[in-house]
Parts: structure tokens; sequence; C-alpha cells
């Protein structure tokens, strides 16, 4: 049977070709996605651990009885444990933080040296790089180097044994700074204990967090940057493996697709073989045979272009996105997919052997076959021409499922489509965006005033080689400032004078609300988030205050020493922005004539210049006089205004510094200079402040990972779609076999009733044209929805104004869904034609007695 298995494959060529090659990228299309996608979540997955830690949580002050605990977790994989002991000193100017990290601890948190080892004993240590440029004089691994710990506390000698990469600046925890002097263990040293764990368990997450919550010692951490618990519905098809059973129907299609062409050929040459005098253990025999051999080429075959396929394709999202990619084979995926598409092709050739070998032996000839029913047509009392919408009307009956599900089918391709399209190229666009638009930077946000620079600091930062400028701000709010502000999220601007006012209740009430505060109903202040202070570098706004000062007159000099300030009172609406309704100054943005306009009551109790307003923040109390009023609607003031405007000196002494902070600094570097050297003098500087580096973000590097987001977003709509396409091209041409075969009769009927080619081929080509109207219209009716509802997260409108001006101002929204429309339409047209009408063209085009007697 073997031998002549592989003798008919030579007359069979055509037929061998087509099923190799229909299996193998039945195949082919599982493992790549598998494979790619597989190494592709991977590699993303380890790029976070090496930015942001592989430790799942952490434990702050950690006691031994929670170390237990944490270690006696069925899911705990690893536990490493941080002993801080505060600052280190050397050569009396602070050094950096120091502390004893444990080997688990190292590789939990990704620590890599870059040369040298780690410290074993109490007299070795390790410091971070940035630490090292740092000092006056060259230190080498093997030098000898004083350490202290604490200001005053005792300088004790070490042996430098490791030079170490730096923390990931991206990651922190909490309150809790990380050592960059690393010192080798020593029991005689006392500090905080900070645990890192391992543990991919989310029930014994909450298990942890509460036992931790009653022993009421400690403070638990998640590391959400590394295993981020909110995920897209593209991420969660992708990582948890239901994208096999997908490509599993894709395989189960193709593999249909390929019995349907093989079909009419092998069932000729086994009804010869079964007329010849073969039974049914020889038939299936040689099935089997043929179904072995051809699995066999077509496994080995996707192996090898799989493998070079996936690392192609790795390798191209290495040089494109520059980030490191490891080839990920994932055996139980494959094995799954392999098996799964192994047991449907045998299965779906035993069906075809089983209805090979119970149906009748008979000729092929269709002209000796006597089925036909050569009987003469019944003559007609009256002949009626039949109208196109007639016949139509009559089809609707027959076929009324048909075309419901054809309509659906196409309709749900289409919105997909344009929907898959519009994401696209919306993560296309934030990709050159991001990656057009890196700025290396570096901004510092300090985490309460306290930490604050001071403008000695401020100028050795400017002092660091390759630092162009530096943007500094004195400011105070109630969002990264967390610290003091767990009892009071708002800043209060108070005066009798704002009691009993419309225009202050409403502002007090949305903006408590938006901020998510308890709402004063009666009340004589404003709520407000923050105070950004303005000083004599704001050329620009101190103008405007001058120009548009409707009450009062604004002095410079009393603004600026702190003792006077600007109200804000001009009119605004209440309007949602993406954040809940606010209220929103109609001097930035344009106004919705369908929403009221709350304007400041001039009366006998409205607030005048040289009035006394008191504001109240969690950092503390100060009355300040006012010198100007601007209620102008047409002001032309800063978008950042908001109800007053005080200088940085004020600020200052509201907080009760005496030296002038700036808890907002951003650091430009030149460009064309070394930036990473740059970059690593300045994280090195924080490193050895008080204040620490953990505040401290690289703006270019977030860019990067913006950029990186993006096209990881693209790839994946841009995979769907091609398995979309794919999968809709193989639903309708099997959806329309059927309906072609009995159209082919019909077409016979008709032609033998007079009807000519031409005729026909217009009204196919007239019912296609109305069934793509409908599925066109009805497309761009759930389109159009799916654009409102998408729209209202990307452009914040609140009214069919708002969403007018909001596309006016972004053009490239509505480009995008021209380019997804047209496509969708081209797709779901092309697809149609190729699947529909001309299959049915060629048919009015064969002769009468072929299409009566199509499938006998």
């Amino acid at each position: 049977m073997r031998k002549l298995v592989l003798k008919s494959f030579r007359g069979r060529k055509r037929e061998l070709r087509i099923s190799i090659v229909m299996l193998t990228i039945a195949f082919l299309c599982g493992m790549l996605t598998i494979l790619f996608l597989e190494s592709f979540y991977r590699s993303k997955e380890s790029l976070r651990y090496d930015t942001y830690g592989a430790w799942t949580g952490a434990v702050l002050d950690a006691k031994e009885e929670t170390e237990q605990f944490i270690k006696q977790m069925e899911s705990t994989k690893q536990v490493g444990k941080i002993v801080i002991l505060g600052s280190s000193w050397n050569n009396g100017k602070r050094f950096g933080s120091a502390g004893i990290v444990d080997k688990r601890a190292q590789e939990l948190g990704r620590l890599k040296l870059l040369e040298g080892d780690f410290p074993t004993n109490d007299t070795e240590a390790a410091v971070s790089e940035i630490l090292v440029n740092r000092l006056p004089d060259l230190v080498k691994v093997g030098d000898q180097m004083e350490i202290a710990l604490g200001e005053n506390g005792e300088v004790k000698s070490y042996t430098l044994t490791g030079i170490v990469k730096a923390w990931g600046k991206e990651w922190e925890m909490e309150e809790q700074k990380l050592p960059n002097v690393l010192l080798g263990e020593d029991e005689t040293l006392q500090g905080e204990t900070c645990l890192l764990f391992q543990n991919e368990n989310k029930e014994e997450w909450s298990r942890i967090q509460t036992h931790i919550e009653s022993l009421g010692e400690g403070t638990y951490v998640y590391n959400d940057k590394a295993y981020p618990l909110e995920q897209s519905v593209l991420d969660q098809f992708f990582q948890e493996g239901k994208f096999v059973y997908f490509i599993v129907l894709i395989a189960l299609i193709l593999i249909c697709y390929l019995m349907a062409l093989t079909l009419k050929s092998r069932r000729y040459s086994l009804t010869v073989l079964r007329g010849l005098g073969a039974d049914f253990k020889e038939v299936l025999q040689i099935v089997l045979w043929e179904t072995l051999f051809i699995w066999a080429i077509s496994f080995i075959v996707s192996i090898v272009l799989g493998a070079i396929l996936s690392g192609a394709a790795l390798y191209a999202v290495h040089v494109i996105l520059k980030m490191p990619v490891h080839l990920e084979i994932q055996k139980e995926f494959l094995t799954e997919y392999m098996i799964c598409v192994t047991v449907l092709y045998f299965i779906c050739n035993l069906a075809f052997v089983l209805t090979i070998v119970q149906s009748q032996i008979r000729t092929t000839f269709r002209s000796d076959s006597g089925l036909l029913d050569r009987s003469t047509p019944p003559k007609l009392k009256q002949a009626k021409q039949l109208s196109f919408f007639t016949c139509l009307k009559r089809k609707w009956i027959f076929y009324r499922r048909v075309y419901i599900g054809r309509v659906i089918i196409s309709i749900v391709v289409m919105a997909a489509s344009s929907v898959c399209l519009q994401y696209f190229a919306e993560a296309k666009n934030k990709y050159e965006k991001w990656a057009e638009a890196v700025e290396y930077t570096y901004i510092y946000d300090a985490d309460q005033p306290e930490t604050g620079l001071t403008e000695e600091q401020i100028q050795e930062i400017e002092l660091i080689n390759g630092v162009k400028s530096v943007e500094k701000q004195t400011n105070i709010n109630c969002g990264t400032m967390w610290q003091n502000v767990r009892d009071s999220l708002e800043i209060q601007i108070s005066s009798p004078a704002f009691l009993d006012s419309e225009y202050v209740d409403i502002h007090r009430k949305y903006t408590q609300r938006s901020n998510g505060i308890s709402v004063d109903k009666e009340g004589n202040y404003f709520s407000i988030y923050g105070l950004y202070g303005i000083s004599s570098r704001d050329e620009e706004r101190l103008s405007s205050f001058e120009k548009w000062a409707d009450d009062g007159i604004f002095d410079r000099n009393q603004f600026l020493a702190g003792e006077e300030c600007v109200l804000i009172l001009s009119p605004y609406q209440i309007r949602d922005a993406g954040f809940g309704n606010a209220p929103h100054y109609v001097n930035f943005t344009p106004k919705d004539n369908s929403k009221k306009i709350y304007t400041y009551e001039m009366n006998e109790h409205e607030i005048v210049p040289g009035d006394i307003v008191k504001v109240t923040s969690p950092w503390g109390a100060r009355e300040i006089r006012v010198g100007a009023v601007i209620t102008d609607p047409d002001a032309d003031l800063d978008i950042a205004a908001s109800v007053i405007e005080v200088s940085e000196k004020f600020i200052n002494l509201l907080v009760g510094f005496e030296e002038p902070r700036y808890m907002s600094v951003t650091i430009h570097l030149d460009e064309t200079m070394d930036v990473v050297r740059t970059g690593k003098e300045i994280e090195g500087y924080f490193e050895t402040l008080e204040q620490g580096g953990e505040n401290l973000s690289n703006v270019a590097g977030k860019e990067k990972g913006f950029a990186q987001d993006a096209m990881f977003e693209g790839a994946e709509y841009l995979f769907v779609l091609t398995a979309v396409w794919l999968l809709y091209m193989l639903i309708m041409y099997h959806g329309n076999q059927a309906y072609l075969k009995n159209e082919g009769k019909r077409i016979g009927i008709l032609r033998a009733h007079g009807m000519d080619k031409v005729s026909l081929q217009i009204r196919y080509l007239l019912e296609n044209i109305l069934e793509s109207v409908v599925v066109i219209l009805l497309s761009f009716l759930v389109i159009a929805v799916e654009f409102l509802v998408h729209m209202k997260k990307l452009l914040y409108y609140d009214s069919w104004n708002m969403f007018m001006y909001a596309l006016d101002n972004n053009p490239e929204v509505i480009q995008n869904l021209q380019i997804s429309l047209v496509i969708a339409v081209l797709v779901f047209v092309g697809v149609s034609t190729v699947t529909l009408y001309l299959p049915l063209k060629a048919i009015t085009a064969r002769d009468i007695i072929e299409n009566l007697g199509n499938g006998e």
C-alpha cells in the first residue's frame, strides 16, 4: 500500500502540492503565532522586570514573624531581605543610602554588577556607579574606602569589591529609599528590614496584606509596574493562551478548505478503486498512508519555516524597538496546537473515507447515470416577464437565512476592520509622536515641600557638565505631595465676601466632587488642588495681570514680595473634560451655549482690592491682601490660572521656609554632549542629597517606553486584523458553496426558458450591489456608534457643539476614520466579488446542460 500511494502521487502532483502547502500553512500559522507572541510577551515581561524589579510585593519595616508567614505561603518562590541602615558619609559629605542586600533581594531587584563582586562579609562594600563617579579620587575595585553610617557615625574602612549598576529609577517602594552603598553581612548593624518576595498567586497577595494589617506592623507594597493588574482585552486574550483556540479554529477552516479543494479528484480515484474490487480495509489503508505522508512532509517543513520566520520576526522587533528579545518556546501551547491540528486532519480524512465507502458505486459520466429527469417541462398557461424585484422577493423566501448570515458576518467584519484600523492608526501616531519627541530632560517633583531643592542645589546642578538649562518652580499641590494630605485633599481660599455667592458655591461643589472630597454646601471659600508660585522670571504672566486687571491696580513689587495676590473670578461653565464635571473658565475653552455660564456677582458684598483672603493648606495657613481682581471673560491668561495667583515668596512663607525652595525642577540636557554620562551624573548628585533620587524621573526613558507601548499595541491590532480578514475570506468562500451550487441549477433553468447570459449577469450584479449597499449602510451605522463612544474617551466632549469643536481641532481623527472606512469597504467588496459575484458570472457563462447537471 505504501508503494501504491507513492506511485499515485506522481500522477496527482497538483493535488499533492496543494495538500502539502495548505497543511503547512495550517501548521505554520499556529507555530508562528505561538512562538512569536509568547516570545514577544515574555520579552516585554523580562523588560519590565529589568526596569521595575521582579519582586511581586514588598513589606517595609517587616518583622521576623512576617518573613516566616510569607515563606510558608505555598506559591512563594523566593524572599529577599534588605536592611536599610540610613545615610552614609564619606570625607564629611553625605554619600548615599547604605544597606545590606542579600542574594535573593539582588536577584529580585535585578541588581547587576558593572565589575567586581557583591560584598560577602562585614569588611567589604559595593557602591553604585553613579556614586563612584562623584568621588573626588578615582576609586577602583580592590581599593579601600572610608564610610560612616550617619553624619556623626563611626568611620570604618571597607574594601570596594564591586561597582553596581544603579537600581532602576522607575521604581521605588513608597517612602523607602533604596540603598546605593551595599555593605556585607554584619549582625552588629541594625536597621529597618524590607522584604522583597515573588508570589504570583493573587489570592495569597490579599492574605499577606490582611496578615500585615492585622499585626499593625509594616507596610505592604505591590509592584504594579512589573505585574500590572489592569490589562487590555487583547493582552489578556494573547497572554492567557485563549488565542490557541482561535488559531485552532482557523486551522480547522483551512483543513476543511483543503478537503473541499481535493474532494472531487480523491472521491473519483477511490470510487474507481472500489469498482476494481478494493474493500473497506484497503481503501482505509490507502487514505491513512496518504494522510501520513502529507502530514509528515508538512510537519517537517512547517517546523523549519516556523523557526526561521519566528527568528526573523523577533529580530525585526529587536531592531525596530531597540529592546532585548528572547525566544520563548511554549511547549504546552505548541503541543496542544500540533495535536489538535493533527487529530482534526486525520478525522477529516477518516470522515471522507466513510462517505466514500457508504456511497453507491456508479459511473461519474452524467450522460450514463440515468439520474437526470429528462421529462418535458410543464407548459405555462400564461408567460409573464419576471421583474428584478419579483425574482429578488422569491429568492428571499428560499435564501433568507443565507442572506441574513452573509449580511451579519459582513457587518461584523467591516466594523471590526474599521475599529482595528482606527486603533492601529492611533497607535502608529502615538509611536511616531513619542519616537520623534524624545526629550533629554530630567524632572524632579518633590513629594513634600520639605524635599524641595534650595537655590544652592539648583546652582550645583547647573554646574554639571552637559546641563543646558534648569527650570524651577515653587508649588504645593495635593496630588504628588501625598504624605501630608491624608486628611485634607484641598487648599481653601476663604473670605467673608465669598459667603452666599452662587459663583463660589458652584465652583466649590464641583471642584470638591471632582477631587473626591465631601461637598460643603455652605461655605465662604473656594477649593483648589494646588498653588503654583510666580516669580520675576514669568514676565509674560506678570504683564497679563497688569493688562487684564479689572478692579484694582496690579503692583508687581507687592505681588513678588508675597504681600498681595491676584484673584481670577472670570466666568466659567461646568464641563466634563474627561475627569468628571468641573468648573472651566470660558477664557481657556470654547463657550458652550447649551450650558449655563456662572459670573461673579457684583454687589455690595463683592470682594474688592484691599480685602484680605486666607489661604489654608495642609502645610500651613496665611492671610494675603487682594491686589487686583480679574473678571473679564476675554482675559488672555495662562491655562493653569485658578482662582488665586500668588508669588513663590508667598508659598515659601505659607509653608514656613525662610529660604526659597523649588518643588518642581526641570533639567534640560545638552544633546550635543554625552547625554548618558550627564544623566548618570545628575542621578548621582541626587543620590547624595537628603531628598534622594526617588522623585527624579528621566523624561527620555518614559517617552521611549510610551513609544514601545504604542508599537506593541499597533502590532496586536495588526495581528487581529490579519486574522479577521483571513477568517472572513474562508468563511465566505465555504459559506457560498452550497448557494452557488443551487444557483447553478437555477441559472440553467432560467437559460432553458430563454434568458440570455447578459441579462442574468446584470441581475446578479444588481443583487450584489443591493446587498453591498445594505451591508455598507448598516456597517456605517455600527461604526458611527462605536466612533462616538470611542471619541468620548479620546476627545472628552460633553455636548454636540464640543464634539464638533474637538473634531475641528483634531482633523487626524476624521482622517483615520475615513481611511479605515475606505479600507473596510474595499475588503468587503473584494471578498464579495471574489467569493460570490465572479463565481456567479462564471456559472452564467457555462452551457445549460453543464449547469443543470452541476453537482451530479
